[in-house]
């Protein structure tokens, strides 16, 4: 039988929000028949209160692995990322030429974007207090407000939803499996060559972390895709688990315990959460971009472009590699440790970044009054504020309920259980109360 394609996650490609859109991006839908515009914000000043314009008390709180060709949609809790694991010599690399989905959890958990990662916070902590987090949003929706300030000309939209006292913001695409359009380049071929995923995790498609720190006076989580790690920057004492290819079986070893059977990327169903993986320090996660080696010749081997994104998940590390018609030599291959130069960027853009905390701020104060709404932009617009569409929401009912204050359990919509699975065999979890979140 033929074996048939279906899209995957594009690693090492733009990330939403931080890169100029394609040309080829689809306009944004019309605004439903019920939904009405509130107002229009044009670029706000800067803050001018004593609130710093800087991030500060980051703290690593939890992270999961989207998998695909399940029974079930099913997250890999705490997961892990691709392991960093270059071949001895120069490869020869094929264009990519795959369908990638824009949106990777939204291809998978479309009507609850969301649900995955505050399930993951929620099941590696279960006293997890939202209660304490003013603003929940992901790469692409902090990004894109990022652009906005920056007056960068950017055409997004995305949901925003009070729960409790945390205003979610929840990125949107045309359609639920919207791919990337006119792909090029290596930014998929490359990381698939270069990063492995281990073992425990060998059914996973894309890793996200979610962290948390104070900015602009508020306490923000943001949850966003990392390319990899880099195995020498962990302690000593850190294991790994063996290294497995991508083309090895994926079921074999603890996922094949449970029956389940290769199928297309499905999001029908409960959320199946499976313990697998492990929880890997700030300091060894990174980024990555494919560059062509013209690019370095007019633009040298820079990540300035690069900063906004990293600034924003606080990324340690970033991979840029340069390649001639698809061949990466191992000298341009260039792995660099950028927290100064993420620090550097932040002190050099203390305008834009007070206008971003105000913006963030002034979107909270709109979610305390209108609860729900969705936010537009076209090109070089203001941001259009409009009421939501009917029945759209940011998490499950009884998921709703838990942050509200009100009895509930870990279920998903329609009274489904939440699964948990444990793959796991080495026991209980010994980790001391001090480490239930990693500081960086």
């Amino acid at each position: 039988m033929a074996s048939r394609t279906y899209p995957r996650t594009r690693r090492g490609g733009h990330r939403g929000g931080f890169h100029l859109q394609s040309r080829h991006s689809a306009p944004l839908p019309v605004p439903g028949l019920t939904q009405r515009k509130i107002e229009d914000i044009t670029v706000p000043e800067k803050i001018k209160d004593d609130l710093v314009a800087k991030i500060n008390g980051v703290e690593y709180v939890a992270s999961y692995d989207l998998t695909d060709g399940l029974k079930a949609p099913t997250i890999l809790v705490p997961g892990k990322p691709p392991r960093w694991t270059p071949p001895s010599q120069p490869q020869n690399l094929h264009e990519d030429s795959d369908v990638y989905y824009r949106d990777p959890n939204s291809a998978r958990h479309h009507k609850y974007p969301t649900e995955p990662a505050v399930r993951a916070v929620l099941h590696q902590h279960t006293d997890f207090a939202f209660s304490t987090i003013d603003i929940f949003g992901c790469g692409s929706t902090f990004g894109s407000l990022l652009s906005f300030v920056r007056n960068e000309e950017r055409t997004f939209r995305f949901g925003v939803d009070r729960v409790g006292s945390t205003t979610f913001l929840v990125r949107k695409t045309n359609t639920p499996g919207e791919i990337i359009e006119d792909v090029r380049g290596y930014g998929h071929t490359f990381p698939e060559a270069y990063t492995i995923w281990e073992s425990d995790v060998r059914a996973s498609a894309s890793y996200q972390r979610i962290i948390k720190y104070n900015f602009a006076g508020l306490s923000c989580m943001i949850r966003s895709e990392s390319d990899g790690y880099l195995p020498d920057k962990l302690e000593a004492s850190h294991e790994t688990l063996r290294p497995v290819r991508q083309d090895e079986s994926l079921l074999n070893g603890g996922l094949s315990s449970l029956g389940l059977g290769l199928l297309p990327l499905t999001s029908i169903g409960p959320l199946v959460i499976e313990d697998a993986g492990d929880v890997i320090p700030q300091q060894a996660i990174f980024d990555l971009k494919t560059r062509s080696i013209n690019q370095k010749e007019r633009l040298g081997a820079s990540t300035k472009e690069f900063l906004p994104r990293l600034w924003a998940n606080q990324t340690p590390n970033f991979v840029l590699a340069f390649h001639k018609w698809g061949k990466f030599q191992l000298d341009e291959i260039h792995i660099k440790d950028v927290r100064d130069d993420v620090k550097a960027w932040e002190a050099q853009n203390v305008d834009v970044l007070s206008r971003l905390g105000k913006m963030y701020r002034k979107i909270v104060d709109l979610s305390s009054v209108h609860g729900r709404f969705e936010v537009r932009r076209i090109g070089a617009g203001p941001l259009e504020i409009w009421t939501e569409s009917t029945g759209w929401s940011a998490l499950p009912k009884e998921l709703r309920e838990q942050f509200c204050g009100e009895h509930g359990s870990e279920v998903g919509d329609n009274g489904l259980e939440a699964t948990h699975v444990n793959v796991n065999n080495e026991g209980d979890d010994d980790s001391s109360d001090d480490e239930k979140y990693l500081r960086f």
